[in-house]
């Protein structure tokens, strides 16, 4: 019995280990959710052609978030549906027009064929405000295009300015 018990206590604290971790990801969704397969959600508007690629957004569902500085925040997904993504050097988001090359908005961050990004939503939205997604090639070039916002977020701008709770 003693030999047997030496043999498996590796294995069995591996299992203890591993175990928790498993747990922890069902009960947060992380194996139910979209995002985890690369699939855009239903609501989602069509792909657009954007310079030499096919983009396109959807907003995570649900309502804005608080973010750090307590402003909320939206997060988008931008999805390169067709190009070359190692010619992308940048992706950013705004919800507005941005007015220079300094207020492009939010870098869209993580796999650069399904990336996201977490937009500032202004206060005192009127339901006519556009996102805007500007992509910077490494050649320099910049490309911009834009959705309504409540075709993106498939809301209106007074539950845009509310608060979700998780």
């Amino acid at each position: 019995m003693r030999k047997l018990w030496h043999r498996s206590k590796f294995h069995l604290s591996a299992l203890m280990l591993f175990l928790p971790a498993f747990y922890f990801a069902q009960q947060h969704g992380a194996f139910s959710t979209a995002t985890a397969v690369g699939a855009m959600p239903a609501t989602a508007p069509a792909a657009v052609a954007l310079g030499p690629w096919r983009v396109a957004v959807s907003a995570m569902p649900g309502l804005p978030e608080p973010g750090a500085d307590g402003a909320l925040r939206r997060f988008i997904l931008v999805k390169i549906v067709e190009g070359d993504v190692d010619t992308i050097r940048g992706s950013f988001l705004r919800i507005g027009k941005p007015r220079n090359i300094r207020t492009l908005g939010a870098l869209a961050y993580g796999n650069p064929h399904f990336a996201m990004a977490q937009v500032p939503v202004p206060e005192g939205l009127t339901g006519k405000e556009e996102l805007w997604l500007t992509i910077e090639g490494w050649d320099g070039t910049l490309h911009q295009t834009s959705w309504p916002l409540a075709a993106v977020t498939g809301q209106g701008a007074d539950q845009e300015t509310k608060e979700g709770n998780r």
